[in-house]
């Protein structure tokens, strides 16, 4: 095998393994994760706050996951006490890895978001 073989194949396998990492627990077998007394694991819906009205975003993911460790309730009242969003605040034409913050009760412990953070493409919009 050549060296330039050896280093695209390794160049492979890291990229593999870094996408698993950034693709959150679970995946890509979400029946397989891991589940205890008190730890959830939900799908939520994803907003957007202070867009400015002259700029447009591309297209965002609709949910995120969110791996959460709470007193035991009903996956449906733990979705509604939970909000995910990516703040627009100080954003002007570009490209940005903007994080993903969770609004949640403190006594909650987060686990894992997933994705932590999106990138977002934001232009100028036509007026």
């Amino acid at each position: 095998m050549t060296e330039d073989r050896k280093l695209k194949l390794t160049a492979l396998l890291l990229a593999l393994l870094l996408w698993f990492y950034v693709s959150g627990p679970g995946w890509p077998f979400p029946g397989l994760v891991e589940t205890e007394p008190g730890r959830t694991v939900v799908s939520i819906s994803l907003e957007t706050v202070n867009i400015p009205e002259n700029l447009e975003v591309n297209a965002l993911p609709e949910k995120v996951r969110v791996g959460l460790i709470t007193p035991e309730s009903p996956e449906e009242e733990i979705s509604e006490l939970l909000n995910a969003y990516l703040d627009f605040e100080h954003v002007v034409p570009g490209v940005y890895l903007l994080p993903v913050v969770l609004d949640h009760p403190r006594e909650w412990e987060i686990d894992f978001i997933s994705p932590q953070s999106i990138q977002v493409d934001v232009r100028e919009g036509n007026q």
